[in-house]
């Protein structure tokens, strides 16, 4: 099995959203997620981050101590890993990963004590000596990496306090211009980067903290012109009296194809919440509701953990008393309407701190690493079964796929169903949406491999345009729009192809079993979501 977890940019949810219906899948009855494995790092983690950072297929790690540390530890694919390799820096909070010189390996951006710290990597594990970047004479908090003038080469967003969002404009060689600053609100502490109004340009989203006990904290959007450059922030109230934000996830939690807000705040005093600001789609927000409310959380994550095709939170959580210690991860498993069931709870350890995401044993389902103040990260590996195999260059999300790697614009981001029309009749059904990424998806015979050639029964969707092609080959078209639902459809050999219902194209070609449902990403942050099948029905 292909494995790739490298994830190099922060979605843009453009996506072609397949909706096919699988009649007997079902996520796995067993525990959630097995106990947790605890690996040495250095003391006081702060962040942590996944990549394949030796270009060995297997999920890597690195978290940033404020013990004036980095630590790498690079996965043996079975969820364990290798002793830690250190890398100097001083006092590092922040950490992101990002192809920063175009070199196809993945890099270390670093915030601490010097500003930004670039680390880049090597391709076998280690890293170059860090080159410095000043962002406001203080030390970096937190950043995030994202093309914001579009010219092909990551750039980084970068807050440090009571201070304005720093943005440093990469050359694609490692190299930043100087620092253009935009005024956002309060103390900023959290930073995210997403496409929020869905104009295709990268847009800043930073948590503040007002520093007061008797305000809340802020949430500042400030919307990308597309060269590099922002519009005024929006703010509004994120959090609740005396809160201090601590991370934010920037999902489609509802599934209304809008971008939404989960922020996680934090009083400091023994009381926490976890908010949700459900996007309009063009950059704009609703009233926070509340999640779910804590003790202490210090750590925020989300995928699709139980496989159910609706994104889930994870959460770590400090519950301990002047007497008792007492770490937990929660998990709060989604409804995909914006709510959430009560948390599973999972035994932590040493002050569980941030979370990352990954696939640490390469079954394609979503492992948990959680970094600990006291000198471990505790990996938490998930017994769902997955509902993709042979993945190359997505990031799955239960029945949905992110390309999230490889070369934009080449069709060398794939994966299968793991579910089949094993004979008999079947079909798939997708609901298209507007966007100029490339995708295509449809049936291919079980056992090739998942290329566009190999699709025997396939529709490609980019800017308006719908192609049947069977096996590379092109049949018809038709135009679509967001919201437009196509369905491929086999019954007694034949295929049909159908647009809201009425067929536009009958193949010449049979369908031959068993079948299997391939989805196929050129360009980077396309998707394929929330895939079912129905087999005889």
């Amino acid at each position: 099995m292909r494995n790739n977890q490298s994830t190099f940019r922060l979605a843009a949810l453009t996506a072609l959203s397949f909706l096919a219906v699988f009649a007997d899948h079902a996520p796995a009855q067993t525990a959630l997620f097995s106990p947790r494995r605890d690996f040495p790092v250095g003391e006081n983690s702060r962040a942590v981050v996944v990549g394949d950072f030796n270009r060995d297929g297997m999920t890597d790690v690195a978290t940033a101590e404020l013990s004036n540390n980095i630590s790498v530890l690079l996965g043996n694919g079975d969820g364990t890993f290798r002793p830690a390799l250190p890398l100097a820096v001083s006092l590092p909070r922040a950490l992101t990963v990002g192809d920063f010189n175009g070199d196809g390996v993945p890099d270390l951006a670093v915030g601490g004590s010097q500003g930004v710290s670039i680390f880049l990597g090597r391709g076998d594990g280690t890293f170059q000596p860090a080159r410095d970047f000043a962002v406001g004479g203080q030390p970096a908090l937190a950043l995030a990496a994202g093309d914001f003038n579009r010219d092909g080469a990551l750039d980084l967003a970068v807050v440090i306090g009571a201070q304005p969002v720093f943005v440093l404009l990469g050359r694609g060689d490692g190299t930043f211009q100087a620092a253009q600053s935009f005024a956002a609100d309060g103390a900023n502490t959290v930073v995210a980067v997403a496409d929020l109004n869905g104009d295709g340009a990268l847009d800043i989203v930073t948590v503040n903290y007002t520093g007061t006990t008797t305000g809340s904290s802020t949430t500042s959007v400030l919307l990308g012109n597309g060269d590099g450059t922002f519009r005024s922030a929006q703010v509004f109230h994120s959090g609740y009296a005396g809160t201090f934000p601590g991370a934010i996830e920037v999902v489609d939690f509802n599934r209304d194809g809008a971008v939404d807000l989960v922020v996680l705040n934090n009083d400091g005093n023994g009381g926490s919440v976890i908010s949700l600001h459900l996007g309009n789609g063009d950059g704009t927000f609703q009233p926070a509701r509340i999640l779910t409310t804590g003790k202490d959380f210090r750590g925020l994550a989300s995928s699709d953990f139980d496989g159910d095709g609706k994104l889930d939170l994870a959460v770590t959580n400090v519950l301990s008393t002047m007497s008792n210690e007492v770490f937990a991860l929660w998990v709060l498993r989604g409804n995909g309407d914006g709510t959430v069931r009560a948390p599973l709870s999972f035994e932590a350890t040493g002050v569980p701190g941030p979370a990352a995401v990954g696939d640490f044993t390469g079954e394609g389902s979503p492992d948990l690493v959680v970094a600990n103040i006291r000198s471990t990260v505790s990996l938490f590996i998930n017994n769902t079964e997955s509902f993709w195999v042979d993945m190359a260059h997505v990031t799955p999300t239960g029945s949905s796929l992110r390309k999230t790697s490889g070369c934009d614009g080449c069709f060398d981001a794939s994966a299968t169903s793991r579910q089949q029309i094993a004979a008999g009749n079947g079909y798939a059904e997708f609901t298209a949406m507007e966007t100029p990424l490339a995708r295509m998806g449809g049936f291919a015979r079980v056992g090739t491999e998942p290329h566009c050639e190999n699709i025997d029964f396939g529709i490609s969707l980019q800017a308006g345009i719908a192609e049947v092609r069977e096996n590379g080959v092109y049949r018809a078209d038709t135009t679509f729009v967001t919201g437009d639902v196509f369905r491929i459809t086999v019954q007694a050999s034949e295929v049909t192809y159908a647009k809201n219902g009425v067929v536009f194209y009958t193949s010449a070609g049979r369908a031959a079993s068993p079948l299997a449902f391939v989805g196929v990403l050129a360009n980077l942050d396309a998707t394929v979501s929330n895939v079912l099948i129905v087999a005889n029905p």
